[in-house]
């Protein structure tokens, strides 16, 4: 038995929905059903946000914001041999590791993740964003 304070089918002020009799045995007999009811994720209930969800949306959207602004970045410092996105990133990165500059611009960290995000061999990682983003 669980915790249910109803003695009959019909609204429940506690969950704050009207059980018919078949969820009213349920929310009676049944642990998990009763706890779904008592975290609002019930049947009959109206569906909470749900934060995790919520908080992925949110990271989707910086991530795809800043996705943007480094794609634009490197709009800017493109080279006229450049054919596309992925010369520009791939030139850059080499650039980085013939000066052997101290340490890594946030910006050139971006760079690498953006290659390495869209494939394992930089070759690959190349090709994609130049036809993803030519010039």
């Amino acid at each position: 038995m669980t915790q249910c304070e109803c003695p009959i089918a019909g609204y429940c002020q506690r969950h704050k929905v009207t059980k018919p009799n078949g969820w009213h045995q349920l929310c009676r007999t049944r642990e998990n059903y009763f706890q779904a009811w008592e975290q609002g994720i019930g049947p009959g209930q109206e569906r909470k946000a749900d934060e995790r969800k919520e908080q992925r949306r949110k990271k989707v959207a910086e991530a795809t914001r800043r996705k943007a602004w480094l794609i634009s970045w490197l709009t800017i410092l493109r080279s006229p041999q450049d054919t596309g996105i992925g010369d520009t990133a791939n030139r850059l990165r080499q650039q980085r590791k013939k000066t052997k500059v101290g340490k890594v611009s946030d910006a050139l960290e971006s760079v690498n993740r953006l290659l390495a995000q869209c494939s394992c061999s930089k070759t690959e990682a190349v090709t994609k964003l130049n036809k993803e983003y030519p010039y």
